[in-house]
């Protein structure tokens, strides 16, 4: 894999339009997993080649689980109503063969919210109700958690989590030549695709550049 860096545009937040929506985000994490490559590969799209890394001799795929709370969703362009639940995200790296950029490829999400039928109607997004449940406490002081735990149950993917937090930035990650390409790709995936809940199989946006699927015009 290429090194990659951060840039300012990388850095910056683009305007919200149309119906996107906004959020401010607690107890976010992300826990990336090593997996195999022909595991993962049946969930994306030929469109996307898989983010490979080699670990222990072998080339590996990364899917991560992201759970976090939204403390405040809503319609960027209407800042009221606002709701709060949990929500998980399962997502795997990729890169479009289109135009070379990484991208995040969304396998799915489990929120715990009836308007979880907004972004699974409306926009065909692969959300799933479930109940989550956050257990953390943050210690001010010390600048880490002295407890992470996060429950998904009555879902399409129940998860339990329980983290351990040093308080300390992160030296190394594994299977990658150094820590900045690594962060870089985990934590800002400017775009993200999904296969839309419909019977129509092709790639979808789940940010705001719009995508056809390669056979259209």
């Amino acid at each position: 894999m290429k090194s990659l860096t951060f840039s300012d545009d990388l850095l910056s937040r683009k305007p919200p339009r149309g119906i996107d929506v906004d959020t401010t985000l607690a107890h976010f994490a992300i826990i990336t997993c090593l997996v195999d490559p022909e595991v993962v590969r049946p969930q994306i799209h030929p469109r996307f080649e898989l983010d490979l890394i080699e670990h222990d001799g072998r080339e590996r795929a990364l899917l991560s689980v992201v759970p976090f709370v939204d403390q405040d969703f809503r319609f960027a362009k209407v800042p009221w109503p606002q709701w709060r639940f949990g929500q998980t995200n399962y997502r795997i790296y990729v890169t479009d063969s289109e135009t070379g950029e990484h991208a995040a490829w969304f396998i799915g999400t489990s929120l715990d919210s009836w308007t979880v039928s907004v972004p699974h109607y409306l926009w065909k997004l692969p959300w799933h109700r479930a109940k989550i449940q956050f257990d953390c406490v943050f210690d001010a002081a010390a600048q880490r958690y002295t407890t992470y735990r996060m429950q998904t149950t009555n879902s399409w993917a129940d998860a339990e989590v329980e983290l351990t937090d040093t308080g300390l930035p992160p030296t190394e990650l594994a299977g990658f030549d150094d820590l900045e390409t690594g962060l870089v790709l985990l934590t800002h995936p400017r775009k993200g695709f999904f296969t839309a809940a419909t019977a129509n199989s092709a790639p979808t946006p789940s940010g705001t550049t719009a995508c056809r699927p390669p056979s259209e015009k």
